[in-house]
């Protein structure tokens, strides 16, 4: 009878969905905020200097989308108790954790032209480490909580015998992200996750390009182009999957 008790987005669950939706990105934001300024008091020949200014602009965007995915992720855990939440927070974990963080760390040899030697990697190691353990842990408690399995529909056990879920529920799709599923045509779900992947591809080919910039104008063509690209993307598989019959 446990299993049923342990139900809703309560316990360590509710510290995950919180911590994904907005304290993790509250708190980064903090982190990133205090630490530019500091390297700014200590060298003040930065104020102006064009390349510390697309530094400071890939790390605040590398770190928006991060925290986009982490808050999306806690929004779903709250609001939407199918599988896909799971599968979505579990992405999240490492997309948002040492993904995240590894970018981070990569953009002072890109932008900045630091030299990417053993000993440079050796300092900024800990925030990935622990951003890696961090996503382990949580990860384990979303493969193994019965509060998650009741809440979210992924099956518990039952006098010895584990209730599983189907194949398709367990399985994780890039559609799962948008949602296309609900399409009834195979084909028109298969265009939209194609629409979508796309459109993904393009943001980030012009995220690229407006990092490696030295040009402020190309940069900011390449940041506009790639938020339009997207929501053209999002545009287009709302309004075909408006008109297509959903599933029963």
């Amino acid at each position: 009878m446990r299993a049923k008790e342990l139900r809703g987005v309560g316990g360590w669950l509710a510290l995950l969905a919180h911590g994904l939706l907005w304290i993790g990105p509250l708190m980064g934001a903090g982190r990133i905020n205090t630490n530019l300024l500091d390297v700014e008091h200590q060298y003040t020949a930065l104020d102006g200097n064009s390349l510390w200014w697309d530094y400071k602009l890939a790390t605040w965007l590398v770190f928006a989308l991060g925290a986009s995915v982490s808050a999306a992720a806690g929004w779903r855990l709250f609001r939407r108790q199918a599988p896909t939440s799971v599968y979505f927070a579990k992405a999240a974990l490492w997309v948002a954790g040492p993904c995240l963080s590894l970018a981070l760390q990569g953009l002072g040899p890109l932008v900045l032209g630091i030299p990417a030697s053993a000993e440079y990697w050796s300092e900024t190691a800990p925030p990935v480490v622990s951003a890696f353990l961090s996503a382990i842990v949580w990860t384990l408690y979303l493969a193994r909580s019965e509060r998650v399995r009741n809440t979210y529909g992924l099956g518990f056990p039952i006098e010895g015998k584990a209730v599983a879920s189907s194949t398709a529920t367990r399985r994780f799709s890039i559609s799962a992200l948008w949602e296309p599923e609900k399409i009834q045509n195979e084909g028109v779900r298969r265009i939209c996750k194609v629409i979508n992947v796309t459109g993904l591809m393009w943001v980030a080919l012009l995220v690229l390009i407006a990092i490696t910039s030295r040009e402020s104008g190309v940069t900011a063509f390449a940041l506009i182009a790639a938020v339009l690209g997207y929501g053209l993307a999002r545009t287009v598989t709302w309004v075909v999957a408006g008109f297509m019959k959903p599933k029963a």
